[in-house]
């Protein structure tokens, strides 16, 4: 009796524990094996298949659909560089900190915010290493950020980062940076504080549609032919590799 109690016990643990870490992990599953039942996507480039990732509950199609759109617009040399590099875009529903991986940051205020702001627990959005996390019904300017497009300012920095090595070190970069934070972004501290903020940003308007990316070359030339370089940078480098199957 004592026995069956104990074994009853271990196995009860054990189905608390895998539990926990179902809930603490939610899964996803590639844009490639996903059948979308309501909404119709067609994209432009193979590689946003390989790319994106869409969570195995229940979510808005039409908002995820946006998103994707948005990703689809990016240079397909740079998309495919980032399949390559195994960069991840996980859209996703809930709170950011549900994600494994940022449960230590429930309740932390984000470095930028004032104190009385939102912790992480409310942002719909980061990049962490390879992997660019976003809130489906999130990419709007105001959706709990202040980007006109929260998966592309969130895909930038991993371009930033993984792509290019570190565009935010880039002493060319840098001074582009110092000479047109404060003209293009007048009044928002936070791109003029932080150049990798300031590239994310960038990255977004040029790709987020034609208006954005007019603004950006008339108010950033700067910026904008930096990005134009980056595409020629990528596609160099796409030509001596071994391409996508």
């Amino acid at each position: 009796m004592k026995k069956a109690i104990i074994i009853s016990f271990i196995f009860t643990s054990l189905l608390v524990s895998v539990y926990q870490l179902v809930k603490a992990s939610p899964t996803s599953i590639s844009l490639g094996n996903y059948q979308f039942q309501k909404e119709k996507l067609k994209v432009t480039n193979p590689a946003i298949k390989q790319l994106v990732f869409l969570p195995e509950v229940k979510f808005s199609e039409k908002d995820a659909i946006e998103m994707i759109r948005h990703l689809d617009q990016v240079d397909a040399n740079i998309l495919q560089l980032a399949v390559k590099q195994n960069i991840k875009v996980i859209l996703f529903t809930g709170l950011l900190t549900d994600q494994n991986q940022f449960q230590d940051l429930k309740g932390v205020i984000p470095r930028g915010y004032p104190e009385s702001g939102p912790s992480w627990d409310a942002v719909p959005g980061i990049a962490e290493g390879n992997k660019v996390f976003a809130k489906i019904g999130h990419s709007e300017y105001g959706s709990g950020h202040g980007s006109i497009a929260l998966e592309l300012h969130e895909f930038g920095h991993a371009i930033d980062r993984y792509l290019f090595k570190g565009v935010r070190k880039d002493p060319v970069f840098l001074n582009i940076w110092k000479k047109e934070a404060a003209i293009l972004f007048e009044g928002k501290n936070y791109y003029v504080r932080f150049p990798e903020e300031y590239f994310a940003e960038a990255f977004a308007m040029y790709y987020f549609n034609k208006e954005s990316r007019t603004k950006l070359e008339v108010t950033a030339p700067l910026t904008y032919n930096y990005i134009i370089q980056l595409e020629q940078h990528a596609a160099q480098t796409n030509k001596y590799e071994i391409p996508l199957s």
